[in-house]
């Protein structure tokens, strides 16, 4: 048993001609300095294809190009927000990782692999966008507002704008929106 004041996860699919996956994680266990981990577990025929470390504070913490040892199929993993300051960030530019693990059942032991990102933070946040692709499609192009409550998400002709704003419970509530319409919020 292992208590926290909250863990949050608000996540979507955003459709559209170049749809993407949207994913807010929060977690808090106390008032103190913990080790959380940020993991999606991803197939054995899957490897980094490249890695590339942002500027935290500017547009993005780090971005993982996921690829198949042989075909086109591509994820972009991008990390836009990791930790409630900026310098926390560092840990997961520097420590994320491919590693395998083991699961034990019955005697059973299965090998699966995953992506790790760890950060070491009082409040366990993290943002994360995924942009399934072939090679040859548009590109995601984030950029951050001022003070960091509005992305905007441009691919190709289509853009979004995703307001976030935190409740007193630690929550971020996620407002995304097209052509000045919205298309998907959470309460």
């Amino acid at each position: 048993h292992n208590p926290v004041q909250y863990a949050y996860r608000t996540a979507g699919l955003v459709r559209g001609k170049h749809p993407y996956a949207l994913i807010v994680d929060e977690y808090r266990k106390d008032d103190d300095q913990h080790l959380y981990q940020w993991l999606m577990q991803v197939p054995e025929d899957v490897r980094i294809a490249s890695r590339s470390v942002g500027t935290p504070g500017q547009d993005e913490v780090l971005e993982l190009l996921l690829g198949e040892k042989e075909g086109d199929r591509r994820l972009l993993l991008r990390v836009l927000a990791a930790g409630a300051e900026l310098s926390e960030a560092k840990l997961v530019q520097t420590e994320t990782k491919l590693e395998s693990y083991e699961k034990r059942d019955r005697g059973n032991v299965t090998t699966y692999q995953r992506i790790s990102l760890p950060l070491k933070s009082v409040h366990g946040h993290f943002v994360i966008l995924l942009h399934p692709h072939c090679k040859g499609q548009p590109m995601p192009v984030t950029v951050w507002n001022g003070d960091r409550t509005q992305v905007t998400i441009t691919i190709g002709d289509q853009k979004d704008v995703v307001n976030f704003a935190m409740t007193e419970s630690g929550r971020t509530q996620v407002r995304i929106a097209r052509n000045r319409e919205d298309i998907a919020c959470t309460d």
